[in-house]
C-alpha cells in the first residue's frame, strides 16, 4: 500500500514479472516497468509516494539490483544499487520516514535460506552499511515511523521469527561495514510459535506479522526508554498467502489489509480483507 493508503503496488507474471501501480476501483492498473526478459518484484514506496524501489534479477541486459521510478511512471528507471554477485540478490525492504534511510535485504530472495540487513544512506558518502547479520537468515527489515525501531524475520533459532531491534542513523553512518544490531542495543522478540514479514502501525503500538500457520497476528508492543516491551500478541484471521515476496501489508492504522493469497481457481488474486475485528476468534 502506499503511504496515503489509497494505491497498491505489486508485480504481475511468471516467470517473470513487471511491475504495476493502481487505485482499487478505479480502472486498469499502470504497468511501471517493462522488460519481459528479467523478473521485476517487491515494490516498496518512498515516504511521500512519489517514488518505488524495486528489484531486478539476474537475467536480460539490465543489471541485477535495487532500482527506483516515479510512481506516476514518468522519467526512467534508475539503479541505486547493483548486485555484486551473480548468485547474491539485493532486494528493497523499507523506506525510513525521514527519507535518509533504505533498508534492504542481501542473499537468497527466493528460499530466503541466506540473507542480511543492510543499510543504503540517501545523503553523505550513500555507501551501504551493514545492519544485521545473524545466521543462516535474516530479511525483511521495516523501520518504526519514527525511524527508532527496526522490526525483522530472523532464521536464527532455526525458523523463521519476528523481532525487534533499536536503530540508530548517527550510529549507522559511522559503522563502516560493521554490524550497529543487535549487539550495540539488544533485541526483542515478538513472535513465538514462527512468523514473519512484519508490518507496523502507524504509531508504533503495534506489531502485525504472519505466523507460521497463515494466521496474521497482532501484536501489542510499546517502546519505552531504549527499552522495548511486547504485550498480549493475538490472532486477527487465517490467510492463504501465496508464497512471495512480501504476501501482505497493512494500512498505516491497522484496519485495512491487502493480501497476495492462493485462490483455488486464480494462481495469486489479491484479496483486500475489511472489518477484521469482527473475524476475530473465528
Amino acid at each position: 500500500m502506499s503511504p496515503d493508503g489509497r494505491r497498491l503496488a505489486f508485480n504481475i507474471g511468471s516467470p517473470n514479472s513487471e511491475i504495476y501501480v493502481a487505485e482499487p476501483g478505479r480502472g486498469l492498473p499502470m504497468r511501471l516497468t517493462f522488460d519481459p526478459n528479467t523478473d521485476t518484484g517487491i515494490p516498496v514506496w518512498s515516504p511521500d509516494g512519489n517514488k518505488i524501489l524495486f528489484c531486478r534479477l539476474q537475467g536480460g541486459k539490465a543489471k541485477a539490483g535495487m532500482y527506483e521510478k516515479a510512481s506516476n511512471g514518468a522519467g526512467a528507471e534508475e539503479v541505486l544499487l547493483a548486485a555484486d554477485s551473480s548468485d547474491v540478490n539485493v532486494w528493497p525492504n523499507d523506506w525510513s520516514r525521514d527519507g535518509h534511510f533504505i533498508l534492504y535485504s542481501r542473499g537468497d530472495l527466493i528460499s530466503k535460506s541466506q540473507g542480511e540487513l543492510w543499510v543504503l544512506p540517501l545523503a553523505g558518502d550513500r555507501k551501504p552499511r551493514l545492519f544485521l547479520r545473524n545466521p543462516p537468515a535474516v530479511y525483511d527489515g521495516q523501520f518504526s515511523l519514527d525511524g527508532r525501531w527496526v522490526a525483522y524475520t530472523s532464521k536464527e533459532s532455526g525458523r523463521a521469527e519476528v523481532y525487534v531491534a533499536p536503530f540508530d542513523g548517527a550510529q549507522v553512518m559511522k559503522s563502516g561495514n560493521g554490524p550497529t544490531a543487535p549487539a550495540s542495543g539488544g533485541k526483542w522478540q515478538i513472535s513465538t510459535s514462527g512468523g514473519q514479514y512484519p508490518r507496523w502501525r502507524r504509531d508504533g503500538k503495534e506489531i502485525f506479522f504472519l505466523a507460521a500457520d497463515s494466521r496474521v497476528m497482532a501484536a501489542e508492543v510499546e517502546a519505552k526508554e531504549g527499552s522495548f516491551q511486547v504485550g498480549a500478541v493475538k490472532s486477527l484471521f487465517t490467510a492463504l498467502p501465496y508464497n512471495s515476496g512480501a504476501p501482505f501489508d497493512v494500512s498505516a492504522d491497522g484496519k485495512r489489509f491487502v493480501i497476495v493469497s492462493v485462490g483455488q481457481e486464480q494462481g495469486a488474486p489479491i484479496t483486500l480483507v475489511v472489518n477484521w475485528p469482527a473475524k476475530i476468534g473465528q
